[in-house]
Parts: structure tokens; C-alpha cells; sequence
């Protein structure tokens, strides 16, 4: 059956105009929720970004404390680079002379005698220093063998070595040779005192 509408046509209009506003105000109500709820997220987010800033800036202030307390320490630190670089060049050849005349002493062939004994750093890194001997043996073998300890692995201050005179003489009636040596100093005869006369800083 068709349906009869018995009411004026103003009292449709007026329903049909309430039903559209009372959908516009549902619309409007469920933007402004959306838009709160937005707002709220959005709060929430600036909310934990200031606290990861607070949290950044606190680090901060505490490096930069840090970094003052360190002050006196960076000061301390060029003070100890001075100081290491003047007892570096002071002892930069350094001649461990006891060691070194320890060993010259134990050497010494049975049949050779030094007579006279000189000795001299330099700033070579090759030649470190240099001997220089006056001594008597009996023989030229004597002198040879003289040569040949100086050269041997017992004696590793010791560089190349060398006899540049020797002539034969006498001591009342029995026969001698008079040899004047030298010998040059390798790296390994200078001393250790630079590594304990500057403290390790951990």
C-alpha cells in the first residue's frame, strides 16, 4: 500500500532541514574530536621530545663539567710532553759507559793490555760513539786477536772496529807491538735511563 503523507509541505521541509542540521552537528562534534585527539598526540610527542632535549642537555652540562675538571689535568699533560721532550734530548746519547767498559774489561784478550783509553758520544744514529785505545800485545796475532773479540756477538755495544797503527818495540829485551785502535759505538750501547727516568701515564 502507498504510504500517505498527511502533513503540510513546510512540516516536511522543517524535518528534512532539522535531520541536515542535526547531521552537520554530528560532523562538527566528530571533527572537533578528531582535532582533540590530534592535539593530544601531538602534545604527547612535544612532551617526549622536551624530555629527550632535558635529558641531552643534562649530558651536556655534564661534559662540560667534566671538561672543566679537566682543565688542570690538559695543563698537567703539556707540562709532562715538556719535560720528557728536555730529559729526551738530554739523554738522546746516552752512553751506558759502565756496561760498556764492564764488557771491554771481560774482552780484553790474555796477551793485550791497553795503555791509554778514550772515549766520546755523538747524536749519529748509526754511530753512537766512539773508542779510541792505545795498547801493547805481544804479537801481531796478539793485536789480531784483539780485533776479532771486539767483533765477536759478546760484545753487541760495539760497531765496526779497527787498528790504525801498530809497530813492534821493545820492553827491555822482550818484544812487544804498540797498537793504537778504535772502535765505533752501535745503538745498543746506549743506555735505558730515558725509558726509567720518564714515568709511563696510563
Amino acid at each position: 500500500m502507498r504510504p500517505i503523507n498527511l502533513l503540510p509541505a513546510k512540516a516536511k521541509q522543517r524535518a528534512a532541514a532539522r535531520r541536515r542540521r542535526s547531521l552537520w552537528v554530528v560532523l562538527g562534534v566528530l571533527y572537533l574530536v578528531i582535532l582533540a585527539l590530534i592535539t593530544i598526540w601531538w602534545e604527547g610527542k612535544i612532551t617526549d621530545k622536551e624530555e629527550d632535549l632535558a635529558a641531552q642537555q643534562a649530558v651536556v652540562d655534564t661534559l662540560r663539567a667534566e671538561v672543566a675538571q679537566l682543565a688542570d689535568l690538559q695543563q698537567l699533560q703539556e707540562n709532562y710532553e715538556a719535560q720528557r721532550a728536555i730529559i729526551q734530548e738530554i739523554l738522546a746519547g746516552d752512553v751506558a759507559w759502565g756496561r760498556l767498559l764492564n764488557d771491554f774489561g771481560r774482552l780484553i784478550p790474555p796477551r793485550v793490555w791497553m795503555t791509554s783509553f778514550s772515549g766520546a758520544a755523538s747524536a749519529d744514529a748509526v754511530a753512537v760513539g766512539q773508542l779510541s785505545v792505545t795498547g801493547t800485545a805481544f804479537d801481531y796475532p796478539d793485536v789480531a786477536s784483539w780485533l776479532r773479540s771486539l767483533d765477536s756477538a759478546n760484545f753487541p755495544g760495539v760497531g765496526a772496529s779497527w787498528v790504525s797503527s801498530a809497530s813492534a818495540s821493545q820492553i827491555g829485551a822482550i818484544d812487544i807491538v804498540d797498537f793504537s785502535s778504535s772502535v765505533s759505538l752501535s745503538p745498543e750501547a746506549l743506555s735505558e735511563r730515558v725509558s726509567t727516568r720518564i714515568p709511563e701515564i696510563p
